[in-house]
């Protein structure tokens, strides 16, 4: 199981570099900051759920726009795929609580291997790998906690990408789905 996961995993690596910002001046720090956001996403439905009675509907979404940013933080850091980043690590927490809270520091960890580790492929390798790895396993663990199938975020998270950047991603495109009617948008 654990080897079609990673197989998995580096597809959707190839399928969301079809739409990779390549026209930004610092790429990594725009992801950076993008993981950020889809985290503290992920943790706010949590919350609402858990304290305001909310339903878990848009946690699919946003652990598919997660998985889309580390994907993009691995294949711009050239530190190798996203399958081998999950090989490297696990998670044994089942609680949504503790999984939101772990799903924090696990963005702190990838954030620490740019900011604190050496500079370059290099320098980052394994710290990077494993801190990417790790996020990657607790957000599984939310969609298994939540009665969802990770591996279905995924392929929704693709379909979605097509349907917003059909031929690559363009700031242009981007910027019109605010417009569009795209019940996404907000996103």
């Amino acid at each position: 199981m654990d080897n079609a996961v990673r197989k998995i995993l580096n597809q959707y690596q190839k399928d969301a570099a079809r739409t990779l910002n390549r026209d930004t001046e610092n790429p990594l720090n725009n992801y950076l900051l993008g993981i950020m956001g889809e985290v503290g996403e992920v943790i706010d439905v949590i919350k609402k759920h858990l304290y305001h009675g909310h339903d878990l509907a848009k946690l699919p979404e946003e652990v598919g726009d997660c998985c889309w940013y580390l994907a993009a933080i691995c294949t711009t850091a050239e530190c190798g795929d996203l399958g081998g980043c999950w090989r490297l690590s696990s998670c044994r927490q089942r609680d949504l609580e503790a999984l939101a809270l772990d799903a924090w520091t696990g963005v702190n960890n990838i954030r620490l291997c740019f900011h604190c580790v050496l500079p370059g492929p290099a320098g980052r390798g394994d710290t990077l790998r494993t801190a990417v790895g790790y996020l990657l396993r607790v957000l599984s663990a939310m969609c298994e906690a939540a009665g969802g199938d990770f591996l279905r975020v995924l392929d929704a998270n693709v379909e979605k990408l097509w349907r917003r950047y059909p031929e690559a991603f363009s700031a242009a495109a981007s910027r019109g789905r605010a417009t569009s009617g795209d019940p996404s948008a907000s996103l």
